[in-house]
């Protein structure tokens, strides 16, 4: 079977000859289909689905076996599984391993990173898991429950630096998956908008030349009508920024470039302003003078 589904483009093939090895390559790996028999030497595969679970990453199963009979109680009955008698021709399996990674990659939308999942996910309380590859490779996680980031993973980092790692990477490819089980102990106690604001603000420090000084770092602390009016200005950018990601939401992304440009005039060099235009320029939705 591993050798028949090597033959399929872009696909890459784990293999494990136990229950326990597939449990130990389901910890570390970030699968997006399971293929098994259902009798193995040291227990059911059944048993599996229950780590799928409780790792939060659901994901299509395939089981193929000449024991129907003896595991068909066991399996529940869910769209999400697929169940084969043996034996089940090559090109048979193919075909349906192919059709549940093209239905997987066309329902995750692609052309946003994770600063924009985030702020999605804060704007509408949602529960995810954010997988993030660097093409094949999966390179991090982060799990948002109820709008708020709870854990991050990059690299050999935890918490909140690899939150922070995760928001200004480039070229990143994200996944998201509902999320379902206990989410364990909390590593990111930030909310969103400082996440973001951090992560952007740090990275750009370390951009900078050496001796560069900061001039804000000399001014004046600003009067009251200064302080006023700065307030004022938040507000606006605040609305701008809610009315760029509705537009982002709903694809309109002239309607979403205006709203950031305007944001970007009136703060000029916010970190979160300045990612979405980039975001909506790598897209190639900017306009020409733009």
């Amino acid at each position: 079977m591993a050798r028949a589904l090597e033959r399929l483009p872009d696909v890459h093939i784990v293999q494990a000859g136990t229950l326990a090895q597939a449990r130990a390559l389901l910890a570390d790996e970030a699968p997006s289909m399971v293929v098994s028999d259902l009798s193995l030497p040291d227990g059911c595969a059944v048993d599996l689905l229950a780590d799928i679970e409780r790792a939060g990453r659901p994901v299509p199963v395939v089981f193929v076996s000449a024991w129907l009979g003896r595991f068909r109680d066991q399996i529940p009955r869910r769209s999400d599984i697929e169940v084969f008698d043996k034996p089940l021709p090559m090109e048979t399996l193919r075909q349906r391993v192919s059709e549940h990674l093209a239905q997987r990659r066309a329902s995750a939308p692609t052309p946003f990173g994770v600063s924009d999942y985030l702020q999605l996910a804060a704007m509408g309380r949602h529960t995810m898991l954010l997988r993030v590859y660097d093409g094949r490779t999966q390179v991090g996680h982060m799990t948002v429950i109820r709008g708020e980031v709870w854990q991050a993973h990059h690299g050999v980092e935890d918490g909140e630096p690899a939150a922070r790692a995760l928001v200004v990477a480039a070229g990143l490819r994200v996944e998201i998956d509902p999320y379902v089980g206990d989410p364990g102990p909390r590593t990111v106690h930030q909310g969103v908008d400082h996440l973001l604001l951090d992560a952007f603000r740090l990275h750009d420090e370390a951009s900078r030349p050496p001796g560069w000084t900061d001039a804000e770092a000399t001014q004046e602390w600003p009067g009251p009508q200064a302080v006023a009016a700065a307030r004022d200005t938040t507000a606006q950018v605040d609305q701008l920024l809610d009315e760029g990601l509705d537009a982002l939401l709903a694809r309109d992304y002239l309607g979403a470039w205006i709203a950031f440009s305007a944001a970007d005039t009136l703060r000029p060099g916010d970190p979160v302003v300045r990612a979405n235009l980039n975001r909506i320029r790598e897209m190639g939705y900017a306009p020409a003078d733009g």
